[in-house]
């Protein structure tokens, strides 16, 4: 390696920046001999104390780090608390801690050897090595955790062998009491995730369980060649050693005493408590097969440092297993099923999503509620019941005597226009009532009704659908100011829209509604396709007179009930014997309003320009496609109650966004991206378990 100069001191030191030469001195003691390696952290050098003279110690300094420095910084200081703690041959030991300038270094002892990994990068093991190693291992964690320290952090890289056979643990970046989480951040997990225990992978609280796994780990390498899960995407390994066991340590080595192969494969199993049952096995099993007085007393140091801990119990590693495995729920393969059966065969018929679109619509209507309607109409119902107190028939033909006589009533209140939601296109029955009530029409502004609708015809070789106009008959139309259809484009049965677009056929014949605003002379701004009818409320919102109380106790009503208003009179309440039942329809109110309630809410809403306005095609995609993405990604990127939360937060939020926007009048469907974004996020956890960020929580 070539070595710079520092060419910095800051504060009378060296600078962080510099890499170390040889021969360069270090807080006036340390003399650097060679560079021995460098991690993301920090360097290490061979160097000779000047103090104690010719020894040679490793010196371990804090890299430069832009970010996160004090963090790091803090993480380095521990790293000398804890290590000073521990005299145990299988343990580096740590001589002290110092600073020159803005380096921060401690000395430990220099190891002479290679790392475990150089050591199995030449070849499998034999068995008898692997028991000592397994062995000396063993020791060093027992007494690395005695003195109440997880090292977190074991992997051959992080263990020397001498060439006399002594292995020694090393580097404690990231060791921790046991109190302490292994995570330092929601988005960083510490250490090498082959290594790393299922149970840290799933945030419950690292015991010194997570060391012994980690253990078992490098002796199944250095056994086979092989790690447990043969899994490259760091996303799903982390899946299967949560979820699923380790590959048989058997189905790579066959010839393996059946001792060996049971004890390395207990160290993996994902229980914890399960795991410290087979790490007391272990411990006798080696004390069996080793002669050394120090490994007689294996077993008895790992009770007395397991007594001494706090371990979970096990009822509370359950109740966590438990409520892993609820959350676990997200990516088996039933839901896969479920949800393809509940939504993907639904949602691709042609009704389903218009359904999800009926229903929201009506919540969103509910939730606001009914609203004040302009106070410029007035509904007059035909009913039964007043017919029948008139000694009219209801299934008659309509009484023009009748309606002559409301009519002249009306325009001696006041009114400013009339409206009949009834068809006039049959021949009068009473005489000169036709003339009369022409007449009466003549005096005030009065928009009559027609209706649009086919017939079928019969010809030489077969009948044909013929559209056709039902009009009123030429006396009343020559005397009304108007004339517009009384049609509803039915939907599922509902009525929603406005009619925006005219019959090819008789383009001359508006709605009903446009001919009311025509005729009182407002410009019409007209609705778009995708508008909505504005329903102020259920039944009777809009105020309703009976047909008997509007003819017969009209002068008892107040005097302004009909003044400047717009008077509609039309079918108004069930019947069980007329036509009126065909004449009701479901709005999203569902409170069964007839036509003449419709045709006045929508008159209302051209004379106020407040009908619900609905979004662009284009505005409707891409808020659809944004927050289906935004609940794929929570799915697919946030493990556990993280996804649950996460794709709530954004339903709700969705949701909401779409009440206020209804709220002020604008209609934005969205459901159908919550279903779809659900269905495609869990589809893609399924499948691939793939894992942007990896937050961990007690």
């Amino acid at each position: 390696m070539q070595v710079a100069r520092s060419k910095t001191r800051s504060s009378g030191g060296l600078s962080p920046t510099a890499f170390l030469s040889s021969g360069q001195l270090l807080a006036e003691r340390y003399r650097i001999i060679k560079p021995l390696g460098r991690g993301g952290m920090a360097s290490v050098y061979l160097a000779e104390d000047t103090v104690l003279q010719e020894t040679e110690v490793a010196i371990k300094i804090l890299s430069d780090v832009s970010e996160g420095i004090a963090e790091h910084r803090s993480r380095f200081i521990q790293e000398v608390k804890l290590t000073r703690k521990i005299q145990h041959e299988n343990v580096v030991r740590t001589f002290d801690y110092g600073q020159d300038g803005d380096i921060c270094f401690y000395s430990m002892e220099h190891l002479r050897g290679a790392p475990l990994s150089d050591i199995m990068a030449r070849g499998v093991i034999d068995v008898d090595a692997v028991v000592s190693i397994a062995t000396q291992l063993m020791r060093g964690l027992i007494a690395i955790q005695s003195v109440g320290i997880i090292h977190r952090d074991l992997k051959p890289s992080n263990i020397i062998m001498s060439d006399s056979g002594i292995v020694t643990i090393t580097d404690f970046g990231i060791a921790r009491g046991e109190s302490s989480q292994v995570t330092l951040s929601p988005s960083r997990i510490l250490g090498t995730i082959a290594y790393i225990a299922p149970e840290v992978l799933s945030g419950i609280r690292a015991s010194r369980a997570v060391d012994f796994y980690a253990l078992g780990v490098v002796l199944y390498e250095l056994l086979t060649g092989h790690q447990p899960f043969d899994e490259e995407n760091p996303a799903r390994l982390i899946i299967r050693k949560v979820e699923q066991d380790p590959i048989s340590i058997s189905a790579y080595r066959s010839d393996l005493p059946a001792w060996l192969t049971d004890a390395i494969m207990g160290l993996l199993v994902r229980d914890p408590a399960e795991r410290m049952s087979a790490v007391r096995d272990f411990a006798k099993a080696l004390e069996s097969r080793e002669d050394s007085e120090k490994t007689k007393s294996l077993s008895s140091q790992l009770d007395d440092t397991v007594a001494n801990s706090d371990f979970p119990a096990r009822s509370s590693l359950f109740l966590e297993g438990v409520r892993r495995r609820c959350l676990s729920l997200l990516s088996m393969p039933a839901l896969l099923a479920t949800l393809f059966s509940s939504l993907v065969l639904p949602i691709s018929t042609t009704d389903m999503s218009d359904r999800i679109e009926y229903t929201s619509l009506d919540s969103l209507f509910h939730w606001r509620g009914s609203v004040t309607p302009p106070a410029e109409a007035i509904i007059v119902a035909i009913d039964e019941q007043s017919y029948a107190n008139m000694g009219v028939p209801f299934t008659s033909p309509w009484p023009r005597a009748l309606h002559a006589r409301l009519v002249n009533a009306l325009i001696d209140a006041g009114a400013k226009l009339v409206v009949f939601d009834v068809l006039f296109s049959d021949s009068g029955l009473e005489g000169g009532a036709d003339d009369e009530l022409a007449e009466a029409m003549r005096r005030v502004p009065t928009i009559l009704g027609a209706a649009l609708g086919l017939s079928h015809k019969a010809t030489m070789q077969g009948s044909f659908l013929l559209e056709e106009m039902i009009r009123p008959t030429p006396l009343f139309e020559e005397a009304a100011a108007g004339v517009g259809t009384i049609g509803f484009p039915l939907d599922k049965r509902r009525v929603r829209r406005f009619m925006t677009q005219r019959s090819e056929v008789f383009p001359d014949v508006p709605s009903l509604a446009e001919a009311v605003v025509t005729t009182l002379g407002d410009a019409v701004e007209y609705p778009r396709q995708r508008d909505l009818i504005n329903f102020y409320g259920p039944s009777r919102t809009i105020p309703t007179l009976s047909y008997e109380t509007a003819l017969r106790d009209i002068d008892r009503l107040p005097r302004d009930v009909f003044k400047d208003k717009i008077v509609f009179i039309g079918l108004g309440l069930r019947s069980s014997t007329g036509p009126s039942e065909r004449d009701s329809f479901e709005t999203p109110y569902d409170e069964g309003l007839f036509g003449t309630e419709v045709h006045a809410t929508a008159t209302l809403n051209l004379l106020r320009r407040d009908w619900v306005r609905g979004v662009s095609p284009v505005i409707h995609a891409l808020a659809l496609l944004t927050v289906a993405a935004g609940i794929i990604w929570s799915l697919v990127s946030l493990p556990g109650a993280g996804a649950i939360l996460g794709v709530s937060a954004l339903s709700i939020g969705a949701l909401s966004c779409q009440f206020g926007l209804f709220f002020f009048g604008f209609y934005l469907p969205i459901e159908t991206g919550v279903l779809w974004g659900c269905f495609v996020g869990c589809l893609l956890r399924i499948l691939s378990g793939a894992h942007i960020s990896f937050y961990r929580g007690r």
